[in-house]
């Protein structure tokens, strides 16, 4: 987007009862300064500002962000795939002002945070009603940033943590399902590419705060049946509508613990076991128990 189109979207008058605005791959650093100090968006509730073309090699503060008006008064906000790092998440959200906003959405995934960003991030008093937390594909991010993201007050509200693809591993469950993480009221969790194995899915599904979970998701993950089992016989899983396990390790045997499971049965909707060690003959065995269920599964 040329600077005069930033001009003439910033002072655009009709756009003052604008909620929702995507300026991904847009502009550049100058144009989102522009933008962000426009007079006619402070109505915003959602901005998506994916693929920024600023210039990584100055290590630019993008502090400028986090201290627009605009900004402030947003609910949701996406920053995915601008290759942030501990640096920029310090400037964003140390540096900034004391002033609080007020998000509750948050989506950092594909940048290149670790465990210094986490820190940087979760002090902030910039996020204190914060509910939704996106940082997949960060994959700096380890077990000892996950066991500081649990013992964060600011982290207390959330409800929807997603982790895929990042290195955590067992180590980050224990932390989430201990007594004294902070984050206590999850109802989605998304643990996929990840090396997250049974045992640490077990800490998951013996946590009496995890009772609230409805979707958890574990796709292309070391989970077999093992894990399936624990998720099937567990009375605090018993409210999750919505199960993703494809691409892991599950056979026919975890397959029909789920199917079978009268603690699932009420609640679940959509059980995903796509690509597992499961041959065509047991999918439709599959396919066959799930008559009574009637949950839509995805072979």
């Amino acid at each position: 987007m040329s600077s005069e189109s930033v001009q003439l979207v910033s002072q655009c008058e009709s756009l003052q009862n604008l909620t929702y605005l995507d300026i991904s791959f847009a502009m550049n650093e100058d144009g989102m300064k522009v933008l962000l100090n426009s007079s006619v968006l402070k109505n915003l509730k959602s901005l998506k500002m994916v693929g920024w073309a600023f210039d990584t090699s100055s290590r630019t503060s993008l502090s400028f962000v986090t201290e627009s008006e605009i900004v402030k008064n947003l609910e949701c906000l996406n920053l995915s795939g601008n290759q942030i790092d501990e640096y920029r998440i310090q400037a964003m959200f140390q540096n900034s002002n004391e002033d609080s906003s007020k998000l509750t959405r948050l989506d950092l995934s594909y940048n290149n945070i670790a465990f210094n960003g986490i820190q940087y991030l979760t002090s902030s008093k910039y996020i204190p009603y914060l509910k939704a937390l996106t940082i997949s594909y960060n994959p700096y991010i380890r077990d000892s940033s996950i066991v500081l993201l649990t013992q964060r007050d600011s982290m207390k509200h959330l409800t929807y943590l997603d982790l895929e693809g990042t290195s955590i591993g067992n180590e980050s469950m224990k932390a989430l399902s201990d007594i004294s993480s902070t984050i206590t009221n999850l109802t989605h969790l998304k643990i996929g590419k990840t090396h997250v194995k049974d045992e640490g899915l077990k800490f998951v599904t013996q946590c009496s705060h995890m009772s609230k979970l409805t979707t958890l998701s574990c796709v292309r993950s070391c989970i077999g049946d093992e894990g399936v089992y624990e998720i099937a016989s567990s009375v605090f899983m018993s409210n999750l509508k919505h199960l993703n396990l494809s691409r892991c390790n599950v056979t026919l045997v975890g397959a029909t613990a789920l199917m079978e499971s009268k603690l699932l049965r009420p609640n679940l909707r959509s059980l995903n076991l796509w690509q597992n060690k499961l041959s065509e003959e047991e999918k439709e065995m599959i396919n066959t128990l799930n008559e009574e269920n009637g949950w839509k599964v995805v072979l």
